[in-house]
């Protein structure tokens, strides 16, 4: 509560703007879709497993926490056949080695057979990458993301994100459990690998029991998935259900922040 105390009197009084609403990014990429409810699936530099139902989060929800970013960058690096490129450990190395991951790491259907391609062909997974040189990647294509399946590859005790979905249905009523399963959206960068979306969809229908259909939902514009809900929230009278004007922050102070739903 605080934290947002402060950002609503730096916004509110500092600079003057004319209302002021706060809420879950999780939220927000659900407005993108058109919903208010379902499961999101955010993959950046943050990791959450959030269920939502009628714009509110679950109060028992699952969420998958913070993957620190160093995790990542280290099982990549660690695989990449470029000696020099081991040795990125800084922040502003993060921004290099996630163009490359950008362009080369992909989601293995079946982790297992795609160890096994490597293993007998190595030339058919190894990729080049022009970064200024030309950076070699091989096993790390699809080894560094199998971290979202396997966390143990990250050197994490956790479930994998498709556990962690299965997890969140199950703490859903039983009468919308249904409907929940067919709503699992994605939002983040992360989620753009390619193949994660069809794995996600493939552990899900393994995981479930025949009487549950889940549906994994994917905008090619889910990168800005948050963005683009806020955008569209603001733009609603649903807006101005949860918007802090400056005469309210003036004659309530931070009792007004109730309405955010936090």
């Amino acid at each position: 509560l605080q934290t947002q105390v402060a950002l609503a009197r730096a916004l509110l009084e500092g600079l003057g703007v004319g209302g002021l609403s706060v809420t879950h990014q999780a939220i927000c990429a659900l407005y993108a879709y058109n919903t208010t409810s379902g499961i999101v699936v955010d993959l950046g530099d943050r990791l959450d497993i959030v269920p939502i139902t009628d714009g509110r989060l679950h109060s028992r929800g699952p969420p998958l926490g913070r993957v620190s970013r160093g995790r990542r960058r280290s099982t990549f690096a660690r695989s990449s056949r470029d000696r020099p490129f081991r040795n990125l450990f800084s922040d502003v190395d993060l921004y290099l080695v996630r163009y490359v991951q950008q362009q080369a790491c992909y989601v293995a259907g079946n982790y297992a057979q795609e160890l096994r391609r490597f293993h007998f062909d190595p030339d058919s997974v190894e990729k080049s990458v022009p970064i200024g040189r030309s950076v070699s990647v091989d096993v790390g294509r699809f080894q560094a993301p199998e971290g979202l399946f396997q966390p143990e590859l990250w050197g994490l005790d956790s479930g994998g994100v498709h556990k962690l979905v299965q997890r969140a249905l199950q703490e859903c009523s039983m009468d919308i459990r249904r409907e929940m399963a067919r709503s699992i959206y994605l939002s983040g960068g992360l989620t753009l690998l390619p193949g994660f979306a069809e794995r996600l969809q493939a552990e899900l229908d393994t995981l479930t029991p025949d009487t549950v259909t889940p549906k994994v939902h994917a905008s090619p514009y889910r990168e800005h998935m948050a963005f683009l809900g806020a955008s569209t929230m603001a733009s609603t009278s649903a807006f101005d259900g949860v918007c802090v004007t400056l005469r309210e922050w003036q004659q309530q102070g931070p009792a007004c922040l109730a309405k955010w739903h936090l």
